[in-house]
């Protein structure tokens, strides 16, 4: 999906006006009639194929929805909380936005070899954020994983957007799910964002709510998941602010931001406004977005844009998101401040329920 198409899709999903919304809503709705009879073609395909079945434990994390709904940060929290009690730790994940289709293999403490280009936006991420870890590239997770244990060891392997891809066997699979996501009516892609039925919920084992601030309610979003059918664990997670850090991922020296700062927010996620609305959250009032697609690779035009945008309308800061910063890092920001909130998934209420339910896997052999 180009720029222009993804933006209307935000618009129409977000509820906003837009020339032609009517005509875009008819068409969506009648592609997805297409949409879920591929659908259903492509899971009985899966069904009869033969798993991979690897030595070590696989946790994949996955949603039904299109983009935006915290897969990769619970796979960060994940690696974080195995690295410290001691497991040797393997991402798998296919590298969205990238312009290859070679498989990369980045080895753990070699992300700064590395372009997003090469790896995409989010595994780059992970892999700078963990580098004790090594991460795979590929779409194909079970190849990539038979292929790894052929000549290295690793006690798990997490696999990122682990719901719809055919990868190795699952010791656990989680799925997460936004708060406020869970709304009738459940419309598949193009006509509403969700990739699957969220019946498919009842096949996974444990479902997480992420929380777009502490303090939100998501009561009825539990409800709601044990009314389609969800008997498993429901555990909540929030984003956590650690620190303020410049493109280059050096600390800008505070947590909260100078009082009276003029800021513009720009960022390539699938859901713009929720991060808008989570800085809401933080204190800062900013109704000036600029968004681009999803996993979009920024270019030197792109980036003079922004800084002349920064500096007509005297901006003190541009604030972006971590998965943004790391495909800045080759422009030149000159006297434009550029920074990032390093934010880091954290559960609600009983932190070690969710671990002990991760940790049981290892239990068995």
């Amino acid at each position: 999906m180009n720029e222009y198409w993804a933006g209307l899709y935000q618009d129409y999903q977000d509820g906003l006006p837009f020339r032609g919304r009517a005509v875009f809503g008819a068409i969506a709705r009648l592609a997805s009639v297409g949409y879920r009879f591929g659908y259903m073609i492509r899971r009985r395909a899966i069904k009869g194929r033969n798993a991979f079945r690897p030595r070590a434990k696989v946790i994949g994390v996955g949603n039904l929805t299109v983009g935006g709904s915290g897969k990769t940060s619970l796979v960060d929290y994940l690696a974080s909380r195995l690295i410290h009690t001691g497991r040797r730790v393997t991402i798998l994940t296919r590298g969205y936005g990238r312009q290859s289709t070679d498989r990369v293999l980045i080895s753990p403490g070699r992300g700064a070899d590395f372009t997003p280009a090469e790896t995409g936006d989010e595994p780059l991420m992970l892999a700078r954020r963990n580098p004790e870890t090594a991460v795979i590239v590929d779409a194909d997770r079970a190849a990539a994983a038979r292929d790894f244990e052929q000549h290295a060891a690793t006690d798990v392997f997490l696999l990122d957007d682990a719901l719809q891809c055919q990868g190795p066997v699952l010791d656990r699979q989680i799925m997460t799910v936004l708060d406020g996501e869970l709304r009738e009516p459940y419309r598949l892609f193009p006509a509403g964002r969700w990739r699957e039925p969220p019946e498919r919920v009842k096949d996974v084992d444990a479902v997480v709510l992420l929380k777009n601030q502490q303090d939100a309610d998501v009561h009825a979003d539990e409800l709601q998941l044990r009314e389609l059918g969800f008997t498993g664990p429901i555990f909540s997670f929030a984003y956590q602010l650690i620190s303020w850090r410049t493109v280059d991922h050096q600390p800008c020296g505070f947590l909260t931001l100078p009082e009276n700062s003029r800021i513009g927010v720009f960022c390539a996620l699938a859901r713009p406004r929720r991060f808008l609305a989570w800085l809401g959250g933080q204190g800062l009032a900013a109704d000036n977005l600029r968004s681009f697609a999803d996993h979009f690779i920024y270019r030197q035009e792109d980036f003079d844009r922004l800084v002349g945008w920064a500096r007509s309308a005297a901006l003190d800061y541009l604030v972006t998101t971590e998965k943004d910063a790391v495909k800045l890092t080759r422009f030149a920001t000159g006297d434009i401040r550029i920074i990032f909130p390093e934010v880091r998934l954290t559960p609600c209420g009983q932190s070690t329920e969710f671990d002990r339910f991760v940790e049981k896997i290892f239990e068995h052999g």
